[in-house]
């Protein structure tokens, strides 16, 4: 899985989403899927991978992401 989360934090790198400067439905998959890896899997997201991280909070922070 570290392998998923370096290329997925290369490539957030200097982005705020996914796709654009928007907020779109890959972002919404894409936190789904690392939800369930932290939950579920028990795999989580170091604190290395700055980008991700950051990337992560930002859609957390969505009102609809507690939905």
């Amino acid at each position: 899985m570290s392998i998923f989360y370096t290329q997925f934090n290369e490539y957030l790198n200097g982005r705020d989403f996914i796709i654009g400067d928007q907020y779109s439905a890959a972002d919404i998959v894409a936190l789904c899927t690392v939800d369930f890896l932290e939950q579920y899997a028990g795999i989580s997201i170091a604190p290395e991978y700055s980008a991700l991280v950051s990337w992560y909070a930002r859609c957390a922070r969505r009102p609809s992401s507690n939905a």
